[in-house]
């Protein structure tokens, strides 16, 4: 069974943590990257999401301990994954990747055109989402239906999906890293995490070689000013200091110059 689950953000690399723990050899990871088995899968069952991992770990490592987990980006904006995730593996440990808000809805919106599934422009994709989004919010909340809808914005407004985890597990079984740290010093970061799950420092292949290259990176094809930067980060603004008073830290996300 998983000793972790890194459960999101999508488009903050993921997939580069992924290869980076797949190195480690006390790390046993499982047949694919993304089970996406508490959201997309689970009327398949947990003895099939289970068949994805090592039917047996051996001892490896100078504690003898060896451990396993998956990364889904997509569980950490799933209505039902953490209530489901909370039952079947209350203990385990979650980690979770958050990037600069505007730097992620670029990446996405750049992915989607690459994919030839978005036609609008980017600022008006995102002026559509802000206006559902403002519509929607009520009290200081946004209903889950209208933050799935909205991938480029709601998916960046990290403070009610992170909530929604906090009403299933405590705090202290959730490790927030900020990508921006992880790809400037991913060895600090990666040892914060080996901490968390109980490994022993940076394995000895990667301080001789320390080589950490980013995974699956696409290539912008549409530019986006600084003036629309700016003013998409108005927006985030006051939903990250809330991020940030619920996890009691910063972030040190700024708007572009």
């Amino acid at each position: 069974t998983p000793d972790f689950i890194v459960i999101g953000a999508e488009k903050c690399g993921t997939t580069s943590l992924f290869q980076y723990l797949s190195r480690h050899p006390a790390i046993l990871s499982p047949i694919e990257k993304e089970i996406d088995f508490f959201d997309m899968e689970y009327e398949r069952g947990l003895d099939w999401y289970l068949s994805h991992f090592p039917p047996v770990l051996p001892q490896s490592g100078p504690s003898g301990r060896t451990v396993t987990g998956e990364t889904s980006a997509n569980y950490l904006y799933s209505d039902s994954a953490p209530a489901r995730i909370a039952e079947c593996f209350p203990s385990v440990q979650l980690i979770v990747l958050l990037r600069h808000p505007v730097e992620r809805a670029i990446s996405r919106y750049n992915m989607m055109v690459r994919n030839r599934v978005e036609l609008r422009s980017f600022d008006a994709a995102i002026r559509q989402e802000m206006s559902l989004i403002s519509d929607a919010m009520t009290d200081g909340s946004i209903p889950w239906s209208v933050l799935n809808r909205c991938r480029y914005i709601g998916n960046g407004l990290y403070y009610y999906h992170i909530k929604r985890w906090l009403d299933h597990f405590p705090i202290e079984q959730l490790l927030v890293l900020p990508s921006e740290t992880l790809f400037v010093h991913p060895e600090r970061t990666l040892q914060r995490l080996y901490s968390r799950i109980g490994l022993q420092g940076i394995p000895a292949q990667d301080k001789a070689n320390p080589s950490y290259p980013k995974y699956n990176a696409g290539e912008y094809t549409v530019a986006v000013s600084a003036d629309i930067q700016r003013q998409r980060f108005d927006f985030f603004e006051l939903h990250t200091q809330k991020l940030e008073s619920l996890l009691d830290c910063s972030f040190n996300w700024r708007s572009p110059d």
